[in-house]
């Protein structure tokens, strides 16, 4: 298993020729959190162990802070790695603070983004934690085992900006030796814990995306990348029609699957020198729509 998570872990790190890496910086507020515990046993000295049935307690609301790395290996597909650092929180039932430190990776599906790079996704976490208490929490003589991570959820990414909505869960054992008050037996008790909660995440992020270059000579947001060699041995005289097109141009193009499609420039995209924004005819709502030059057959403003 631990292989297998830091293979998922190690795909965040893909460099692709559509994106530079994203950093993001997350503030967040857990609530509804309880902690499960199961498997409950104490194990006398030379002798079997006893079980207990499973329980859980409510868990105080907690903030978090996290770092994550995210790159967009294709339009709508992301992969990154991340950690979260809890602060100390209290359960209802027991004496003394815990907290968890997940490491994880993510994959995140997103929708289109929009020229000003905002767009719904979700998102699947999984990976490892570090599982952490208080003495009062341990009891004497006590540890904490580490275990498995995973989240999922959702959120709005609005250019730098971004709400999401996580639930989570930490697994982790604890163990610790005691005796039976009135009997005189000694052993040690056992239990596996699980702690989840919902997560509120305001998160702002840079790099990336949002590395953007204006263009004094149109006004526009576009890539410091030259996109003439993605085009020009396919079609001369598309890449022609680009070579003065500005904000607000008329254009007609039409595609490789032989659709005509004609509406108003908008703008290059600032990530990828062969895609540009288009505001089609007829679009609802004066949507903008993704376009790539190497995917035309003609093209005239």
């Amino acid at each position: 298993m631990k292989k297998l998570i830091t293979v998922f872990l190690l795909l965040g790190f893909v460099r692709t020729v559509r994106a530079e890496p994203e950093f993001i910086f997350k503030t967040g507020y857990s609530f509804n959190g309880k902690l499960a515990l199961s498997n409950e046993k104490f194990c006398p000295s030379g002798s079997g162990c006893i079980s207990a049935p499973d329980s859980s307690s409510s868990v105080s609301n907690t903030p978090s802070v996290s770092f994550e790395i995210q790159q967009f290996s294709a339009e709508q597909i992301g992969l990154g790695v991340g950690v979260t650092y809890q602060v100390p929180r209290k359960p209802s039932d027991f004496d003394g603070e815990f907290n968890f430190i997940p490491m994880y990776g993510f994959l995140k599906l997103r929708s289109i983004p929009d020229q000003s790079n905002s767009y719904f996704y979700v998102v699947g976490q999984l990976g490892y934690n570090a599982f952490l208490g208080d003495e009062q929490f341990k009891g004497d003589g006590g540890t904490l085992s580490s275990g498995l991570y995973f989240g999922f959820g959702g959120g709005l990414t609005c250019d730098r900006l971004t709400l999401e909505l996580l639930y989570t869960a930490d697994q982790g054992s604890a163990e610790a030796p005691g005796c039976v008050p009135g009997f005189g037996v000694c052993g040690t008790a056992k239990t596996d814990m699980e702690y989840s909660a919902l997560t509120f995440n305001l998160a702002y992020k840079w790099g990336g995306d949002n590395q953007r270059k204006e263009d004094s000579s149109h006004g526009l947001e576009t890539q410091s990348q030259d996109f003439t060699p993605v085009v020009k041995e396919k079609n001369p005289e598309v890449l022609q029609t680009f070579q003065d097109i500005k904000k607000g141009d008329r254009l007609k193009i039409t595609t490789l699957n032989g659709k005509d499609v004609a509406g108003t420039f908008i703008q290059w995209d600032y990530n990828n020198p062969d895609k540009f924004w288009m505001k089609a005819d007829g679009d609802f709502k004066g949507r903008t729509r993704p376009y790539y030059v190497s995917d035309l057959t003609k093209a005239e403003h």
